[in-house]
């Protein structure tokens, strides 16, 4: 299974990051919303597990990036994973960000 994984183009790291954000902000209201009487840590949750779909593409464009010959293919797919790593640190950034606003303001208090 994973010489599979690594032998695929680096498109999944591109699109992990922003997928992971858009669902995690999409689903952050809802689930915040129904956990509300719970005062559980949903959102803090929610919020690893999609910092931990940003670590994985980021993981998948790093290896895009360091692996490859000097090809003018291989060399747009170093690029793409270039991308994809600093795509997924600004959204890792954001989902981090996110994730402790929901700590600081109660989701009952919204």
């Amino acid at each position: 299974m994973t010489a599979k994984l690594r032998d695929r183009p680096p498109w999944f790291a591109l699109a992990a990051s922003p997928v992971a954000w858009f669902v995690y902000e999409q689903g952050l209201g809802t689930v915040v919303r129904l956990a509300c009487a719970s005062d559980a840590f949903v959102g803090v949750i929610w919020g690893v597990l999609a910092a931990a779909v940003c670590v994985a593409g980021g993981v998948f464009g790093l290896r895009a990036a360091a692996n490859g010959p000097a090809e003018i293919t291989a060399r747009a797919t170093q690029f793409i994973g270039m991308v994809a790593v600093g795509e997924a640190a600004a959204m890792g950034l954001a989902i981090i960000y996110q994730m402790l606003a929901t700590v600081i303001v109660p989701a009952c208090a919204r």
